[in-house]
């Protein structure tokens, strides 16, 4: 073990001080790797009874950068700090770093799986032909929708810059496999004219040959243009209504038309961004409006909803029963927070949960300590699961968020593992459906 630490020491030239967490690193390798004395298995997998998960490993000492909160920083300061890996936390599902400049050591959540934040992390990626795929499918649609036009460069005019957003979505079908999703910043949503000229440098990667030189005039609408939200609302708005639709006075989202049907006389859409879901009492109603859309849209149909912003839509139609649950959400944040073997119990709150004045940080080292701790993370998750289909949680979550800035991690951590359990065992919004 000592000729572990040392070299891993050494590697980077990491001083003596970080020998504890060299050999914690050690420690943690060693669980994770195969003996002949275990019948070439490894540690972790009799201890867990599961296969190991090697995807998290990172080498130790290497440079890392740690993204800087928005809050914490100008538009003209660095988005990350450069850093130094020092291992793995405990408690949450996260990184140990080292900021060499403010001589302190913290941690960091670990974000989506192989989600790139670049065009160049994406060409490193080990899913890079799914990246690449999705990208050049991007393409085609901007390119079939006659987006842009290449023209020469404009005296006196500023190109704006373009970035790549990519996404690992749940599938709608409800397996584990995970949806691909890249996206140009900002994606044409909309076919609607600008009113004004962008100019836009070409794509690096998708360069037109021979054309090099040129740049890209906007034609129709992309995502990240400050223009973008307003053209695809009046677009849509002027569609809808031009079918016959009304929008909802209470929810700009909602659109609504009469049809002829003694039961359910409404067909009705609810609008998230580019994302609808149609209700209505006859399957034809609902063909007739896709039509309609598919003629003025380039759209997809998904078929019969499955999923929605991290809800799943389920449905019995012969006990005509409708229900939402979040049970791929919750095992997501438990596992976020490396609380997924947790023990679940029952109730959302414990009885002798106490809150105190006395609990309250005083002492300008222990808030410093505090803040590289992801409780408010965990919370803000909760509050969405509360806000969509556990509305039971409402109580608790009040209780949980009075301690915000409470120097209570352990307790909390413990809280949050009763809780956690709580919230997976509930089932959900569910509403009888005629």
């Amino acid at each position: 073990m000592l000729e572990k630490v040392r070299s891993m020491l050494s590697e980077y030239g990491l001083p003596g001080e970080f020998w504890a967490e060299a050999v914690n690193t050690a420690v943690y390798l060693v669980n994770l790797s195969l003996s002949s004395a275990i019948n070439f298995s490894t540690p972790s997998e009799l201890r867990h009874k599961r296969m190991a998960d090697y995807s998290r490993l990172k080498v130790f000492g290497c440079t890392t950068y740690l993204l800087t909160p928005k809050e914490h920083r100008t538009k003209l300061d660095p988005t990350s700090k450069k850093c130094h890996f020092l291992g793995y936390t405990s408690g949450v599902k996260g990184y140990r770093l080292w900021d060499p400049l403010a001589h302190r050591d913290g941690m960091a959540l670990i974000l989506e799986e192989d989600e790139p934040s670049s065009y160049r992390e994406a060409q490193t990626s080990v899913n890079k032909l799914e990246w690449n795929a999705h990208m050049k499918r991007e393409m085609d649609t901007l390119i079939d929708n006659k987006t842009w036009e290449l023209v020469e460069t404009p005296t006196n005019q500023t190109l704006i810059d373009f970035k790549w957003v990519y996404k690992l979505k749940d599938n709608p079908g409800g397996d584990e496999t995970r949806i691909f999703k890249a996206r140009l910043l900002a994606r044409a949503f909309l076919y609607r004219y600008l009113e004004e000229l962008i100019y836009m440098r070409q794509l690096v990667g998708y360069e037109v040959k021979g054309k090099e030189r040129l740049v890209c005039r906007l034609l129709k609408s992309l995502y990240g243009l400050k223009q973008a939200p307003r053209q695809w609302n009046t677009r849509f708005d002027e569609f809808m209504k031009a079918q016959g639709f009304l929008r909802s006075v209470y929810d700009p989202c909602v659109y609504m038309k009469k049809v002829n049907d003694e039961t359910f006389n409404l067909i009705i859409l609810v609008l998230y961004v580019d994302d609808m879901l149609i209700l209505a009492k006859n399957q034809s109603d609902v063909d007739e409006c896709k039509s309609k859309w598919k003629s003025a849209f380039k759209m997809k149909d998904m078929g019969e909803s499955k999923r929605i912003l991290g809800m799943e839509i389920h449905g019995n139609h012969e006990q005509k029963r409708l229900w939402l649950n979040q049970g791929k959400y919750v095992r997501r944040i438990l596992d976020r927070f490396n609380m997924i073997n947790s023990k679940g119990v029952w109730t959302p709150l414990a009885a002798n949960f106490k809150l105190s004045v006395a609990q309250c940080l005083t002492d300008a080292v222990e808030k410093e300590n505090i803040s590289c701790v992801p409780y408010e993370q965990a919370l803000d998750s909760l509050m969405y699961l509360m806000m969509c289909t556990r509305l039971d949680i409402a109580f608790a979550m009040g209780k949980l968020n009075q301690q915000r800035k409470l120097n209570m991690w352990q307790q909390q951590k413990q809280q949050r593992k009763l809780f956690g359990g709580y919230a997976y065992h509930g089932n959900g919004i569910e509403a009888e459906r005629d």
